[in-house]
């Protein structure tokens, strides 16, 4: 029988990847925060701006369908609002109001690219290929392995070199270069220019002028991976609740019923409890509105969830200090998490299918810079 609720696969979704695991384990296996890390970012409104993107410029440029469709672009209501009341209203403050929002808006879209840079399209690739592929790269500790320092060239002021030692040079840079980058994981390298100056002590002080201005360096105490998940005291329970909950509001679209999903998921058992035994009016309309409040915090919860997952920050329920607001379009996202539903129960991500699928990566190393998406998928 057919599952129409995204959250009713998951089981499914899980069995599959332990069958694989069976046979390819990594160094790294996902936690249950792992999991719900990838789910919440399926439901985030932003992140999902972020992947239909992603899917357009696929079917675009890579499998070169013609007709892929730019996903339409719709601007955010409050930065409209404020745009607007700046040109209608010309106030210092209405305008300086518009500009600190389409601030707040860039950076926000910063931190949301970040994230998909890391992690991409959790669209295109199910859970077991998104884990082999992408995410246990930036979960797993970092050994990291340092390399030499060595010249590339050295031009004494006494002598001149010919022009042809200069592809000799080229070649050495290149073959570090393709060293590094296929290598399990190394540090940050950057290659400099060096003049020599007169001395030893003035030639390090003038490298050192150079990193401070230009060179970030890591904290000591950071973690060793490059996406860790962070310390939380919500109860695990929360997660599937609140990620049920926002999956059944969405199908309503436009018209919520809150009670209604309340009653689903039995929300706020003791106000239901009382809900059902009240017998007046306003006992009734008093419950009512203590199951509608809780029902939209929880809803709330999961919106916060999404949008800090989309950040990086995984589990997090604390509100941006920005003052962008995110537009949700349930229509759009219960269309999502239906396609999400079928795709964990169609043959295109069969077990057979991703054996075959990590088995080709694993000659590869299951190196970070081998890309390979299934041509199958979501769009």
């Amino acid at each position: 029988m057919t599952k129409e609720l995204y959250f009713e696969t998951f089981e499914e979704q899980e069995r599959k990847f332990e069958e694989v695991w069976k046979t390819y384990p990594l160094v790294m296996k996902p936690t249950i925060y792992h999991w719900w890390f990838y789910r919440y970012l399926q439901i985030s409104p932003s992140y999902l701006k972020e992947c239909l993107i992603s899917e357009w410029r696929w079917n675009r440029y890579i499998y070169k369908n013609k007709n892929a469709q730019l996903p339409k672009w719709i601007p955010n209501k409050k930065g409209l609002y404020l745009e607007n009341l700046s040109k209608e209203n010309p106030t210092e403050k209405n305008i300086q109001a518009a500009e600190n929002y389409n601030r707040d808006s860039n950076e926000y879209r910063k931190q949301r690219t970040r994230t998909f840079t890391a992690f991409n399209s959790v669209l295109r690739l199910d859970f077991t290929r998104w884990w082999y592929e992408r995410a246990h790269y930036q979960f797993r500790s970092q050994k990291i392995s340092i390399p030499d320092i060595f010249q590339y060239y050295y031009l004494p002021s006494n002598r001149k070199h010919r022009p042809n030692e200069f592809e000799r040079f080229v070649e050495k840079f290149r073959n570090n270069y393709q060293e590094i980058i296929t290598s399990d994981v190394y540090p940050p390298v950057i290659a400099l220019n060096i003049p020599i100056l007169g001395d030893k002590k003035k030639t390090i002080k003038h490298i050192s002028k150079f990193l401070d201005a230009n060179v970030t360096f890591t904290n000591p105490n950071a973690p060793t991976s490059y996406h860790s998940i962070a310390k939380s005291k919500l109860r695990l329970k929360t997660f599937p609740d609140c990620f049920k909950l926002f999956e059944l509001r969405a199908h309503q679209g436009d018209r919520p019923d809150l009670l209604r999903l309340a009653l689903i998921v039995k929300e706020s058992k003791t106000s239901l409890a009382g809900y059902k035994a009240s017998k007046t009016i306003n006992e009734k309309n008093k419950f009512l509105n203590s199951i509608r409040s809780g029902t939209r915090r929880d809803i709330n919860l999961a919106i916060l969830l999404a949008e800090n997952a989309a950040k990086g920050v995984f589990p997090s329920t604390k509100k941006s200090e920005l003052s962008f607001e995110i537009d949700i379009d349930y229509n759009e996202t219960s269309k999502r998490l239906k396609m999400l539903a079928q795709y964990n129960q169609t043959t295109d991500c069969s077990v057979k299918e991703l054996k075959a699928f990590v088995k080709a990566e694993s000659k590869k190393g299951f190196d970070a810079e081998h890309r390979k998406y299934p041509k199958r998928g979501l769009s």
